[in-house]
Protein backbone atom coordinates (compact mmCIF):
# COMPACT_ATOMS: atom_id res chain seq x y z
CA UNK A 1 0.00 0.00 0.00
CA UNK A 2 1.05 3.39 -0.83
CA UNK A 3 2.44 5.64 2.13
CA UNK A 4 0.79 8.88 2.56
CA UNK A 5 0.97 11.65 4.75
CA UNK A 6 -2.27 10.14 6.67
CA UNK A 7 -1.68 6.74 6.69
CA UNK A 8 1.95 7.77 8.37
CA UNK A 9 0.64 10.39 10.85
CA UNK A 10 -1.81 7.32 12.09
CA UNK A 11 1.16 5.46 12.36
CA UNK A 12 3.08 7.69 14.46
CA UNK A 13 -0.37 7.84 16.44
CA UNK A 14 -0.29 4.35 17.10
CA UNK A 15 3.00 4.26 18.59
CA UNK A 16 3.01 7.22 20.60
CA UNK A 17 -0.22 5.83 21.87
CA UNK A 18 2.20 2.62 22.90
CA UNK A 19 5.06 4.77 24.19
CA UNK A 20 2.65 6.47 26.23
CA UNK A 21 0.92 3.78 27.93
CA UNK A 22 4.39 1.90 28.36
CA UNK A 23 5.84 5.70 29.93
CA UNK A 24 2.58 5.44 32.65
CA UNK A 25 3.56 2.03 33.25
CA UNK A 26 7.01 2.78 34.14
CA UNK A 27 8.61 -0.20 34.75
CA UNK A 28 12.44 -0.93 34.10
CA UNK A 29 11.66 -3.19 31.34
CA UNK A 30 9.86 -1.03 29.39
CA UNK A 31 11.98 2.04 29.28
CA UNK A 32 14.18 0.02 26.54
CA UNK A 33 11.17 0.02 24.33
CA UNK A 34 10.30 3.02 25.37
CA UNK A 35 13.91 4.88 23.90
CA UNK A 36 13.74 1.98 20.55
CA UNK A 37 9.94 3.89 19.74
CA UNK A 38 10.76 7.02 19.92
CA UNK A 39 14.05 6.24 17.42
CA UNK A 40 11.25 4.78 15.15
CA UNK A 41 8.60 7.59 15.74
CA UNK A 42 11.53 10.32 14.98
CA UNK A 43 12.04 8.58 11.55
CA UNK A 44 8.26 8.19 10.69
CA UNK A 45 8.21 11.88 11.45
CA UNK A 46 10.71 13.07 8.78
CA UNK A 47 9.09 10.67 6.45
CA UNK A 48 6.20 12.33 7.01
CA UNK A 49 7.81 15.99 6.77
CA UNK A 50 8.60 14.78 2.83
CA UNK A 51 5.16 13.27 2.49
CA UNK A 52 3.81 16.58 3.74
CA UNK A 53 5.72 18.64 1.30
CA UNK A 54 4.76 16.41 -1.50
CA UNK A 55 1.25 16.24 -0.83
CA UNK A 56 1.13 20.37 -0.83
CA UNK A 57 3.23 20.90 -3.69
CA UNK A 58 0.12 18.47 -5.41
CA UNK A 59 -2.30 20.75 -4.01
CA UNK A 60 -1.01 23.37 -5.73
CA UNK A 61 -0.24 22.46 -9.00
CA UNK A 62 -4.11 20.99 -9.01
CA UNK A 63 -5.16 24.22 -8.18
CA UNK A 64 -3.49 25.73 -11.04
CA UNK A 65 -5.05 23.37 -12.97
CA UNK A 66 -7.88 24.16 -11.64
CA UNK A 67 -8.76 20.46 -10.84
CA UNK A 68 -11.41 20.06 -7.91
CA UNK A 69 -10.01 19.10 -4.64
CA UNK A 70 -11.86 17.46 -2.04
CA UNK A 71 -12.18 18.71 1.59
CA UNK A 72 -13.72 20.62 4.32
CA UNK A 73 -16.00 23.22 3.08
CA UNK A 74 -16.27 26.67 4.72
CA UNK A 75 -19.79 26.08 5.99
CA UNK A 76 -19.09 22.68 7.15
CA UNK A 77 -20.72 22.31 10.95
CA UNK A 78 -18.24 22.94 12.87
CA UNK A 79 -17.42 26.21 11.46
CA UNK A 80 -21.17 27.37 11.89
CA UNK A 81 -21.57 26.31 14.58
CA UNK A 82 -18.36 28.45 16.38
CA UNK A 83 -19.26 31.20 14.12
CA UNK A 84 -22.51 30.94 15.89
CA UNK A 85 -20.92 30.71 18.98
CA UNK A 86 -18.69 33.93 18.58
CA UNK A 87 -21.53 36.10 17.58
CA UNK A 88 -24.53 35.34 19.85
CA UNK A 89 -22.93 33.20 22.36
CA UNK A 90 -24.84 30.06 20.93
CA UNK A 91 -23.63 26.52 19.97
CA UNK A 92 -26.02 24.09 18.32
CA UNK A 93 -23.84 20.70 18.62
CA UNK A 94 -22.91 19.88 22.11
CA UNK A 95 -19.56 20.95 21.80
CA UNK A 96 -20.34 23.14 24.58
CA UNK A 97 -21.10 20.27 27.30
CA UNK A 98 -22.60 21.38 30.53
CA UNK A 99 -20.49 24.74 30.51
CA UNK A 100 -20.45 28.49 28.62
CA UNK A 101 -16.56 27.30 27.42
CA UNK A 102 -16.80 26.08 23.38
CA UNK A 103 -14.40 23.04 23.01
CA UNK A 104 -13.31 23.77 19.43
CA UNK A 105 -13.72 20.84 17.32
CA UNK A 106 -11.65 18.92 14.87
CA UNK A 107 -10.62 19.99 12.34
CA UNK A 108 -10.58 23.17 13.38
CA UNK A 109 -7.89 22.13 16.05
CA UNK A 110 -5.41 20.84 13.95
CA UNK A 111 -5.19 24.17 11.54
CA UNK A 112 -4.41 25.63 15.15
CA UNK A 113 -1.89 22.91 15.62
CA UNK A 114 -0.50 23.58 12.11
CA UNK A 115 -0.07 27.44 12.96
CA UNK A 116 2.04 26.72 15.74
CA UNK A 117 4.34 23.84 14.43
CA UNK A 118 4.86 25.87 11.07
CA UNK A 119 5.55 29.66 13.39
CA UNK A 120 7.37 28.32 16.57
CA UNK A 121 11.00 27.77 16.05
CA UNK A 122 10.89 25.66 19.48
CA UNK A 123 7.68 23.66 19.04
CA UNK A 124 8.46 22.57 15.72
CA UNK A 125 12.29 21.38 16.29
CA UNK A 126 11.61 19.65 20.07
CA UNK A 127 9.49 16.41 20.50
CA UNK A 128 6.05 16.92 20.58
CA UNK A 129 3.85 14.48 23.23
CA UNK A 130 -0.03 15.08 22.22
CA UNK A 131 -2.09 13.79 24.65
CA UNK A 132 -5.68 13.17 23.70
CA UNK A 133 -8.65 15.20 25.64
CA UNK A 134 -9.44 12.61 28.52
CA UNK A 135 -6.22 11.78 28.77
CA UNK A 136 -4.23 12.32 32.22
CA UNK A 137 -2.13 15.13 31.39
CA UNK A 138 1.16 14.08 33.27
CA UNK A 139 3.64 11.44 31.55
CA UNK A 140 6.67 10.31 32.70
CA UNK A 141 9.65 10.30 30.34
CA UNK A 142 12.61 7.68 30.30
CA UNK A 143 15.76 8.93 30.71
CA UNK A 144 19.27 6.86 30.61
CA UNK A 145 21.48 7.57 33.45
CA UNK A 146 24.55 4.29 32.57
CA UNK A 147 24.97 2.28 29.76
CA UNK A 148 25.15 -1.87 30.63
CA UNK A 149 29.01 -2.98 30.48
CA UNK A 150 29.71 -4.94 27.99
CA UNK A 151 31.64 -8.34 28.73
CA UNK A 152 34.01 -10.04 26.44
CA UNK A 153 34.43 -13.82 26.33
CA UNK A 154 37.52 -15.52 26.11
CA UNK A 155 36.39 -17.83 23.90
CA UNK A 156 33.29 -19.24 21.81
CA UNK A 157 32.58 -21.90 24.79
CA UNK A 158 34.32 -19.59 28.02
CA UNK A 159 31.79 -18.91 30.55
CA UNK A 160 29.58 -15.58 30.10
CA UNK A 161 29.30 -13.67 32.96
CA UNK A 162 26.16 -11.35 33.98
CA UNK A 163 26.48 -7.51 32.47
CA UNK A 164 25.54 -5.16 34.50
CA UNK A 165 22.35 -3.90 33.46
CA UNK A 166 21.82 0.15 32.43
CA UNK A 167 19.88 2.55 34.84
CA UNK A 168 16.77 4.82 33.95
CA UNK A 169 15.66 8.15 35.32
CA UNK A 170 12.46 9.60 34.41
CA UNK A 171 11.50 12.81 34.00
CA UNK A 172 8.09 14.79 35.04
CA UNK A 173 6.30 16.43 32.50
CA UNK A 174 2.94 18.09 33.02
CA UNK A 175 0.30 20.09 30.57
CA UNK A 176 -0.78 22.88 32.52
CA UNK A 177 -2.89 26.17 31.91
CA UNK A 178 -1.94 28.49 29.47
CA UNK A 179 -4.43 31.64 28.12
CA UNK A 180 -4.49 34.42 26.72
CA UNK A 181 -7.77 36.67 25.28
CA UNK A 182 -8.82 39.42 22.12
CA UNK A 183 -10.76 41.91 22.07
CA UNK A 184 -13.66 41.97 19.23
CA UNK A 185 -16.46 44.86 18.05
CA UNK A 186 -19.94 43.76 16.49
CA UNK A 187 -18.63 44.88 13.06
CA UNK A 188 -15.81 42.53 13.43
CA UNK A 189 -17.91 39.63 14.32
CA UNK A 190 -20.44 40.10 11.56
CA UNK A 191 -17.06 39.22 9.62
CA UNK A 192 -17.68 36.42 7.16
CA UNK A 193 -14.33 34.65 8.73
CA UNK A 194 -14.53 35.71 12.03
CA UNK A 195 -13.65 32.07 13.49
CA UNK A 196 -10.72 32.50 12.03
CA UNK A 197 -9.62 35.53 12.99
CA UNK A 198 -10.13 35.16 16.54
CA UNK A 199 -8.35 31.67 16.78
CA UNK A 200 -5.64 32.86 14.98
CA UNK A 201 -5.36 35.63 17.31
CA UNK A 202 -5.63 33.52 19.98
CA UNK A 203 -3.39 31.18 19.04
CA UNK A 204 -0.81 33.78 18.01
CA UNK A 205 -1.44 35.31 21.29
CA UNK A 206 -0.47 31.94 23.32
CA UNK A 207 1.74 30.62 20.60
CA UNK A 208 4.20 34.14 22.06
CA UNK A 209 3.99 32.97 25.62
CA UNK A 210 4.63 29.69 25.01
CA UNK A 211 7.67 30.20 22.89
CA UNK A 212 9.27 33.07 25.72
CA UNK A 213 8.92 30.29 28.01
CA UNK A 214 10.27 27.28 26.09
CA UNK A 215 13.35 29.34 26.08
CA UNK A 216 13.42 31.21 29.32
CA UNK A 217 10.59 29.82 31.99
CA UNK A 218 11.49 29.18 35.36
CA UNK A 219 9.83 25.60 35.54
CA UNK A 220 7.86 26.79 38.87
CA UNK A 221 4.49 26.98 37.18
CA UNK A 222 5.56 27.31 33.83
CA UNK A 223 8.15 25.43 31.27
CA UNK A 224 11.80 25.16 32.56
CA UNK A 225 13.37 26.49 29.54
CA UNK A 226 15.94 25.66 27.22
CA UNK A 227 19.02 28.42 28.06
CA UNK A 228 17.31 28.27 31.81
CA UNK A 229 18.42 24.99 32.28
CA UNK A 230 21.84 25.17 33.91
CA UNK A 231 21.77 24.04 37.07
CA UNK A 232 20.36 20.58 38.81
CA UNK A 233 21.07 16.55 38.28
CA UNK A 234 19.18 17.19 34.09
CA UNK A 235 21.29 20.82 33.51
CA UNK A 236 22.40 20.95 29.93
CA UNK A 237 26.59 21.55 29.75
CA UNK A 238 27.69 24.30 29.22
CA UNK A 239 31.01 26.07 27.62
CA UNK A 240 31.71 29.56 28.85
CA UNK A 241 33.51 32.00 26.53
CA UNK A 242 36.04 33.09 29.08
CA UNK A 243 35.36 36.74 28.40
CA UNK A 244 32.27 38.34 30.47
CA UNK A 245 29.52 40.06 28.08
CA UNK A 246 31.01 38.71 25.01
CA UNK A 247 30.68 35.36 22.68
CA UNK A 248 34.27 33.95 21.73
CA UNK A 249 34.70 32.25 18.36
CA UNK A 250 36.91 29.28 19.76
CA UNK A 251 34.33 28.52 22.31
CA UNK A 252 31.49 28.45 20.15
CA UNK A 253 34.03 25.96 18.15
CA UNK A 254 34.37 24.11 21.57
CA UNK A 255 30.86 23.90 21.94
CA UNK A 256 30.25 22.01 18.83
CA UNK A 257 32.58 19.67 19.31
CA UNK A 258 31.63 19.14 22.81
CA UNK A 259 28.30 17.74 21.45
CA UNK A 260 28.61 14.14 21.92
CA UNK A 261 28.22 12.32 18.01
CA UNK A 262 25.57 10.58 18.87
CA UNK A 263 23.45 14.01 18.31
CA UNK A 264 25.43 15.34 15.45
CA UNK A 265 23.61 14.38 12.90
CA UNK A 266 20.08 16.31 13.70
CA UNK A 267 22.01 19.02 15.35
CA UNK A 268 21.48 23.13 15.11
CA UNK A 269 22.27 26.47 16.60
CA UNK A 270 19.34 28.52 18.29
CA UNK A 271 20.24 31.88 19.28
CA UNK A 272 18.28 35.30 18.71
CA UNK A 273 18.54 37.55 15.55
CA UNK A 274 21.15 40.01 17.37
CA UNK A 275 23.32 37.26 18.51
CA UNK A 276 23.52 36.10 14.88
CA UNK A 277 24.76 39.56 13.85
CA UNK A 278 26.97 39.51 16.82
CA UNK A 279 28.38 36.01 15.36
CA UNK A 280 28.37 36.67 11.92
CA UNK A 281 31.42 39.30 12.13
CA UNK A 282 33.61 36.87 14.28
CA UNK A 283 35.98 34.35 11.38
CA UNK A 284 37.67 31.48 12.49
CA UNK A 285 40.88 30.11 10.90
CA UNK A 286 44.80 30.43 11.22
CA UNK A 287 47.02 33.81 11.40
CA UNK A 288 47.58 33.11 7.26
CA UNK A 289 43.59 32.07 6.24
CA UNK A 290 40.21 33.41 8.40
CA UNK A 291 36.84 31.97 7.28
CA UNK A 292 33.45 33.34 8.61
CA UNK A 293 31.63 31.54 11.63
CA UNK A 294 28.38 32.38 9.26
CA UNK A 295 27.61 30.88 5.64
CA UNK A 296 24.43 32.51 4.51
CA UNK A 297 22.61 30.63 1.58
CA UNK A 298 19.50 30.64 -1.12
CA UNK A 299 16.25 31.71 0.62
CA UNK A 300 17.73 33.13 3.92
CA UNK A 301 18.82 29.96 5.53
CA UNK A 302 22.01 30.14 7.32
CA UNK A 303 24.62 27.83 8.48
CA UNK A 304 27.33 28.61 11.47
CA UNK A 305 30.01 25.77 11.45
CA UNK A 306 28.40 23.47 8.90
CA UNK A 307 25.02 23.16 11.07
CA UNK A 308 21.54 24.63 10.15
CA UNK A 309 20.93 28.19 12.59
CA UNK A 310 17.62 28.93 13.85
CA UNK A 311 16.24 31.94 14.90
CA UNK A 312 14.69 31.89 18.55
CA UNK A 313 13.50 35.51 19.17
CA UNK A 314 12.98 34.99 23.12
CA UNK A 315 16.54 33.59 23.77
CA UNK A 316 18.58 35.11 26.14
CA UNK A 317 20.79 38.39 24.68
CA UNK A 318 24.29 38.19 25.14
CA UNK A 319 25.44 38.99 28.31
CA UNK A 320 27.53 38.81 31.73
CA UNK A 321 25.80 34.75 33.11
CA UNK A 322 24.06 34.97 30.06
CA UNK A 323 23.47 31.41 28.08
CA UNK A 324 22.81 32.91 24.45
CA UNK A 325 23.02 29.93 22.25
CA UNK A 326 22.11 26.55 22.30
CA UNK A 327 23.35 23.59 20.08
CA UNK A 328 21.99 20.22 19.90
CA UNK A 329 19.15 17.85 19.12
CA UNK A 330 16.62 19.58 20.21
CA UNK A 331 14.13 16.50 19.38
CA UNK A 332 16.12 14.67 21.97
CA UNK A 333 16.78 17.44 24.47
CA UNK A 334 13.56 18.91 25.21
CA UNK A 335 10.05 17.76 25.28
CA UNK A 336 6.58 19.39 25.09
CA UNK A 337 3.62 17.81 26.31
CA UNK A 338 0.55 18.90 24.39
CA UNK A 339 -2.71 18.38 25.66
CA UNK A 340 -5.05 18.45 22.86
CA UNK A 341 -7.68 20.57 23.29
CA UNK A 342 -8.69 24.45 22.65
CA UNK A 343 -11.37 26.13 24.67
CA UNK A 344 -12.81 29.71 23.69
CA UNK A 345 -14.93 31.88 26.41
CA UNK A 346 -16.97 34.52 25.35
CA UNK A 347 -17.70 37.27 27.81
CA UNK A 348 -19.81 40.27 26.32
CA UNK A 349 -20.15 42.15 29.21
CA UNK A 350 -17.10 44.77 28.14
CA UNK A 351 -18.73 47.14 25.87
CA UNK A 352 -18.57 47.98 23.08
CA UNK A 353 -16.23 44.86 23.16
CA UNK A 354 -16.68 41.14 23.00
CA UNK A 355 -13.76 40.06 24.84
CA UNK A 356 -12.92 35.86 24.38
CA UNK A 357 -10.69 33.94 26.20
CA UNK A 358 -8.44 30.99 25.03
CA UNK A 359 -7.19 28.11 26.94
CA UNK A 360 -5.31 25.31 26.29
CA UNK A 361 -2.90 23.16 28.16
CA UNK A 362 0.86 22.61 27.28
CA UNK A 363 4.31 22.55 28.72
CA UNK A 364 7.93 22.02 27.82
CA UNK A 365 10.62 20.88 30.08
CA UNK A 366 14.49 19.46 29.29
CA UNK A 367 14.43 15.49 28.67
CA UNK A 368 18.25 14.16 27.64
CA UNK A 369 20.69 16.82 28.88
CA UNK A 370 23.20 14.94 26.76
CA UNK A 371 21.62 16.60 23.58
CA UNK A 372 22.26 20.18 24.21
CA UNK A 373 24.93 21.99 24.86
CA UNK A 374 24.84 26.16 26.03
CA UNK A 375 27.45 28.93 25.60
CA UNK A 376 27.83 30.90 28.52
CA UNK A 377 28.70 34.68 27.74
CA UNK A 378 31.02 34.97 31.24
CA UNK A 379 34.18 33.56 32.46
Amino acid sequence: MKRTYESTSMEIERLEAEQHKLLNRGTEADKGTVLKAQGQIDQLRKIQNELYAAEKQEFREAVARSVPVGGLEYSDPAREDLRTYLRTGDAQNSSMGDTSVFTVPEPLIQELVDKVYNESPIYSNARVFKLDQGQSPVIYLPTKESHSTVTWAASDVATRAETTAPTFGQVKLEAIDIYDYVWATQTLLDSSDIEKIILDDLAGSIMQGMNGKFCIGTGSNEPLGIFANVSGDNAYTAVASGSNDALVAAKLIEAAHTLPSAYQPRAKWYMAPATLSTIAQMSRGTTLTTYPLIEYGPNGSVQMLGKPVVLVDDAPAIGNGAYPVAYGDLSKGYAIAEHRGFSVLRNPFDPPYVKFYGMTRVNGTPWDNQAIVLCKSDA
